[in-house]
C-alpha cells in the first residue's frame, strides 16, 4: 500500500496491494471450524490473517496461542510483530552499550515507544520525538523518556537534535525517513548505528525522499541497515520471555489505540499516516478480546487478588471478579447493565469461591441509605472544594435528546452522570 517501488520484488512482505484482493495482517483469531489437525474449535490462533470478520487459512504462518493471562491484543502488538521489530532493531542491529544516547523517531508508535522502554531499561539515554503535545506528555511522563520534542514546533531538525545531543547521537532507530534522517545522519557519532526500519514520511510523498550527507557515513564509519522483523524470528523466545518479565514486574508499559469494528479498518488504516495512534493501532471485529481481558484480571491488573468489587456491569466481568477474589472478599452489587436486555448475558459466577474464599456479594439500593444523606454530602462537599474529587458528566440539550440520550446508557456513550437539561435557567 506505499508507492510502487523496487522493494515490492525483493520480499513477500513488500508486495503491493491489488484493488480487490483480499488484505493480509498480522493478528488473533478464534477457530470457529477446522479440517487441520494442527487446530481445534475455539483454539485462540495468532499470524497472518485477512482484514475480515471472518478468515479462510491454509495454516501457513499460523500458529494456536497461549494468551498467558494477557489480553489478546497485546499478541497483536507488544508480544506479536512491533514488539519483536523493537527488540531486534534495537539489540541486534544497533547493538547498544550501557550509556549511549538513543533518538527515536515516531517514538509514540507501535514500535518506537517499545525501542524507547527497552533502551531506558538497557541503561541508555533515550530522546523521541512525535507529532502533538499529548504524545510528548506521554512519553515523558508515563514511558520516562529522558527528553521528547514536538517535531511539528521544531523549524531546524539539525539544530535541534544538536540542542537534544551536544554530544551527539549513537543509535538512531528510524520510523520516518525524510528530513528527519537527514538531520539524524548529520549529528550521529563515529561509528553510529542506524536501524531503518520505517520511512512513514515517504509512503505516501515521493518528494521527501531522504539524502543524507554520505560525506558524514563515510568518514563517521556510520552503518545503516534495513531490516524486517522476520528475518529474525529465531529471536522470538528469547524477546517474549524477556518482555513478558518487564510486563509482570511493571517495568515495560503498553500503548494501544483500538478501533471497534470492522468498519473502521479504513479510517483506522489512513489514521496512521495522519499520526492518529498512540501506540499500536488495532482493530477489533470481535468481543473475545474483552473476554480474554476479563478472565485475565488477576494475572494482568490483580496479581495478588481482588478484595473488593463495585459491580455495574454483571455477566462476563462478575464472573471474572468472583474468580479472583481474595478470602473474606466483597461485592456491592449495583447495577447489571449487560443483562438488562439480554437474558443471555446472565453472570454464573462459580459458587464454590464464595463457599472457599467466605466471599459477601450485596445488591442494594441507595434509598435504603437515606440516613446517610447529611454525612455524604459534608464529605463530598469538601472533596469537591479541596480539588479531591471530579466530576464528570454527559449533559444533552433539549427534551427531543431524552430518548437518545436514554438509549446511548445501554451503549455506553455517556462518560459519567447523563443529564438531559431542559431549559437554560
Amino acid at each position: 500500500m506505499k508507492t510502487t517501488c523496487a522493494s515490492q520484488k525483493a520480499s513477500d512482505f513488500g508486495t503491493g496491494i491489488s484493488p480487490g484482493k483480499v488484505i493480509d495482517a498480522f493478528g488473533v483469531g478464534k477457530v470457529v471450524a477446522s479440517a487441520n489437525p494442527k487446530f481445534e474449535k475455539d483454539d485462540y490462533v495468532v499470524g497472518l490473517i485477512s482484514w475480515g470478520e471472518y478468515s479462510v487459512s491454509h495454516g501457513f504462518f499460523l500458529n494456536k496461542l497461549d494468551p498467558m493471562g494477557f489480553p489478546l491484543s497485546y499478541h497483536v502488538g507488544l508480544l506479536g510483530f512491533s514488539g519483536l521489530t523493537a527488540y531486534a532493531g534495537f539489540f541486534e542491529i544497533c547493538k547498544p552499550k550501557k550509556g549511549e544516547k538513543v533518538f527515536v523517531s515516531a517514538a509514540s508508535g507501535s514500535v518506537g515507544n517499545l525501542v524507547g522502554q527497552y533502551a531506558k531499561l538497557f541503561g541508555c539515554y533515550v530522546v523521541g520525538c512525535a507529532g502533538t503535545a499529548d504524545k510528548v506528555k506521554i512519553l515523558k511522563e508515563k514511558l520516562q523518556f529522558d527528553e521528547v520534542f514536538n517535531y511539528k514546533e521544531e523549524s531546524d531538525l539539525n539544530f535541534t537534535l544538536q540542542r537534544y545531543f551536544p554530544e551527539g547521537i549513537d543509535i538512531y532507530f528510524d520510523n520516518v525517513g525524510g528530513e528527519m534522517l537527514e538531520a539524524a545522519v548529520s549529528n550521529m557519532n563515529l561509528h553510529g548505528r542506524v536501524a531503518l526500519c520505517g520511512i512513514i514520511s515517504e509512503y505516501t510523498n515521493a518528494e521527501k525522499r531522504a539524502t543524507p550527507d554520505l560525506l558524514n557515513v563515510i568518514y563517521k564509519r556510520i552503518t545503516i541497515k534495513g531490516f524486517l522483523s522476520g528475518d529474525y524470528m529465531s529471536l522470538f523466545p528469547e524477546f517474549v520471555t524477556k518482555t513478558v518479565d518487564y510486563l509482570h514486574s511493571g517495568q515495560i508499559h503498553v500503548l494501544e489505540d483500538i478501533s471497534i469494528g470492522l468498519e473502521s479498518v479504513p479510517s483506522a488504516f489512513v489514521g496512521i499516516f495522519r499520526g492518529d495512534n498512540v501506540g499500536k493501532r488495532i482493530v477489533q471485529v470481535s468481543h473475545d478480546t474483552i473476554t480474554m481481558k476479563f478472565k485475565d484480571l488477576s494475572a494482568q491488573y490483580f496479581p495478588e487478588g481482588i478484595d473488593i468489587y463495585f459491580d455495574n456491569v454483571g455477566g462476563e466481568m462478575l464472573e471474572a471478579a468472583i474468580s479472583n477474589m481474595n478470602l473474606h472478599g466483597r461485592v456491592a452489587l449495583c447495577g447489571i447493565i449487560s443483562e438488562y436486555n439480554n437474558a443471555e448475558k446472565r453472570a454464573t459466577p462459580d459458587l464454590l469461591n464464595f463457599i472457599y474464599k467466605r466471599i459477601t456479594i450485596k445488591g442494594f439500593l441507595s434509598g435504603d441509605y437515606m440516613s446517610l444523606f447529611p454525612e455524604f454530602v459534608t464529605k463530598t462537599v469538601d472533596y469537591l472544594h479541596s480539588g479531591q474529587i471530579h466530576v464528570l458528566e454527559d449533559i444533552s440539550i433539549g427534551l427531543e435528546s431524552v430518548l437518545s440520550a436514554f438509549v446511548g446508557i445501554f451503549r455506553g456513550d455517556n462518560v459519567g452522570k447523563r443529564i438531559v437539561q431542559v431549559s437554560h435557567g
